[in-house]
Formats: structure tokens, sequence, C-alpha cells
């Protein structure tokens, strides 16, 4: 969760040297199928209704074949007699048979988990086995219940699985979204330095450079521009779901986005949280009277110069103190509201008076607040950054 994301001019260049690709998405139980095709300038999305939504059967997912099959140019035939399906392109051909598991892929024969079926009119084919046979790749996306089809595997991660082109594309769309506001242009030393080192994080795509001979120039990166137009409102869902998915959605921003936004990220940091070291007397051990005195006794030998610590070592019955010996950081709503009220008032350094809660009484120092930790960043860079990304192109 924590690795950090690929850059822009990484993955520039990857999408930008890839020609063309066509995805095509449908979605269990949605009648709107939806293909993007895709260049480097351009992103063309069509969407289109289906006369009856895909469906799952025997853990396959079937949709109708002449949808599928015209979207990549694919010829269907049809013999009533034999009740056989036949796709074909240039070099395959594919035959199915209505309610039956028998199929042939280029004349070898081959069993179905899902027969094909008619349904009002409507001849449904399982998509992965008529895909695969015919050279294109499937990925199934259980957030949006999305089936992609698309044409080209463009490289492999670390497992040697195929990485779908559109996750490439949304990613480079995501990041034209925060470059258009926060530019920095390709000669900025810093900003090459960090693409470089971070073809190391994904080792798929410092496999993919240097299988092909490649190298960080701006010269594979089309104007910014170019991506508004390209990338826009063309995002698919399962196109998106995949790519968070497989990235991780704090991770896939995270860093990244916590880099461009460090500034503003690091004043709501400092707004809307605090630091401070406690010694808790519980109403357990005493009762209140006896709790409140000795809070007061802690809190003179405090104001007169005695180490905080010492006195937490003697005094403090907070066990959580031992795992935070630097103090706890938190931010409104994580404490009771009397402990919260009182960390917020202090300076650092400055010691609160006694400071009565359900659990006893507190004596409370301020603190400085430490560097902002991964998991803080990691939250202010999703809720701000990431998810709006997410909420925008995942909206129903």
């Amino acid at each position: 969760m924590k690795r950090i994301l690929a850059l822009l001019m990484c993955i520039l260049m990857l999408t930008s040297l890839n020609a063309y690709a066509t995805t095509v998405e449908f979605i269990i139980g949605d009648t709107t199928m939806a293909k993007v095709q895709n260049n480097t300038q351009e992103r063309l999305l069509e969407t289109n209704t289906l006369p009856a939504a895909p469906f799952i059967a025997n853990d396959r997912t079937m949709v109708p074949v002449r949808a599928l099959s015209e979207s990549f140019e694919c010829q269907v035939g049809w013999n009533p007699d034999l009740r056989e399906v036949t796709i074909t392109d240039n070099e395959k051909v594919i035959k199915l048979y209505i309610d039956s598991t028998k199929a042939y892929a280029n004349d070898t024969e081959i069993t179905l988990d899902a027969a094909p079926v008619i349904v009002g009119d409507i001849t449904f084919v399982p998509v992965r086995f008529v895909t695969e046979n015919m050279g294109y790749n499937v990925q199934f996306v259980p957030g949006v219940n999305s089936v992609m089809v698309y044409d080209q595997e463009d490289y492999k991660n670390a497992d040697g699985e195929a990485i779908a082109f559109p996750k490439v594309d949304i990613l480079n769309y995501d990041l034209y979204l925060m470059y258009k506001d926060h530019p920095v242009t390709s000669q900025d030393e810093n900003y090459k330095n960090f693409a470089k080192s971070l073809i190391n994080v994904y080792d798929y795509f410092d496999r993919y450079v240097k299988n092909n001979g490649l190298s960080i120039s701006p010269e594979y990166a089309p104007a910014p521009a170019e991506y508004e137009k390209a990338y826009s409102s063309n995002i698919l869902k399962g196109e998106l779901s995949l790519y968070y998915n497989y990235l991780g959605a704090e991770a896939a921003m995270g860093e990244h986005l916590s880099y461009l936004h460090s500034d503003e990220i690091n004043e709501l940091y400092k707004k809307e949280y605090t630091c401070a070291k406690h010694i808790l007397v519980t109403f357990d051990s005493y009762s209140e009277d006896e709790a409140l005195k000795l809070a007061k006794k802690i809190y003179k030998e405090a104001k007169n110069g005695a180490d905080f610590d010492t006195l937490i070592s003697t005094y403090n019955e907070d066990p959580g103190m031992a795992a935070n010996p630097d103090g706890y950081v938190f931010t409104k709503g994580e404490m009771v509201e009397e402990f919260e009220k009182a960390a917020f008032s202090l300076k650092p350094g400055e010691i609160s008076t006694p400071v009565k809660t359900v659990y006893g009484y507190h004596i409370l120092l301020g603190m400085e607040l430490p560097e902002i930790s991964e998991e803080i960043k990691i939250k202010y860079t999703t809720q701000n950054y990431v998810q709006p990304i997410i909420n925008k192109y995942m909206a129903n």
C-alpha cells in the first residue's frame, strides 16, 4: 500500500509508443456495452445498447455473440440446421453449438464449461472461451461486475500476468489531471531524477523500457492539452476499477500526489493534528478526591521543572504511553472530548492543569508535531486527491 506510483514521463512514454488498442466492456445485468478505441492522440468512447444484458451461467460470463464479435470486426455465421454459431477472422475459426458444451477452435475440439444459449432470440456465448481463442485478452472485474475484452497485451507484471493497456491510459489521465494545475517541466532536474527512480519501482516498466531500448525523453510525451481531448470522460468503469484494484487506491496515487501537494498536505496536518504526552491518575486506583489531590501534586512538580518523562514513569497509569513515548499524535474525534480540547489548546512545552475525563485526571504536556507519518499522508492524499477521481469515474 505504501509503494510509490510510477510518474508521468515514464508512463507517457509507454503509452505513446503503443499504436492502437480496442477495449470492449460488458457489465453483468446491464444492457449498456462500451467500446474504447485508443491511440496516442485520441481516445474515443462509444456506447451501445445491447438487446439483452450479459449474465453468468455455471461461473461463466455469457454475452451476446454478435456484439462481441463485431466489436473486433469478426464475422458471425449461423447454421439453423446444426444450431451452429461460427465466428471467424482472417486466421481463426470458432464453432459453437446451442445448448452443447462441444466447441471447436480451428478444428480442435474443446469442451466448454457453459453451453451457448438462445434467450429471446439473442445468442449468448461464453466470453472467455471466444475471446481467448480469438487471441484477445479478457478480464473480469468483480468491483463493478465488468468484463473487459482487449486486443492488446502491452507488458507483463512481476508474476508474468498480462497487464491491460487501459491501465496505463487511466494512469496517464489521472496524472494529467494533477499536472495541469501543478505544471512541472520535463527540463526540471528533480522531476527527471524522480521519474528515473520510479522506473525501478515497478519492474514490469523497467523490463519494458530495457527490452525495447527506450529512454526517458520529452519526445515521447504528447502535449498535456491533448489529454483533455483524449481521456476526459472516456474511461470505462471496469478499466478504472481494474487499475485501482491492481495497484491499490492509496498506493496508486498516494506518494505521487503527496509529492505534488506536499505543501497543502503538511498545512492540513499542522492544522488538524496535535501531539501531547500525558500522565493519567485513574479512578480505578484512587477515589475522585484522591486522584485530584495526586494530579495537583504531579502538576506542581511538572511546573517546578521536574522531568516529565520521569513523572510519567513514576505516576502514569495509561499503558498506551509506553507504545507512544514521543506522545500521542491525533486529530479531532479520536480522543475523549475533555482530553482533546486540552491538548489542542496547548503550545509545545506547555503543561495543562489536571483535566478530568471518565478515566481519571490527566496532566498533559504539549509536544511539537513530528514529521507527517505515511499513514496520515495516505489518509490525506486518498481523501482529498484520490477519492474525488474515483468518485468521478466510478459513479453510476
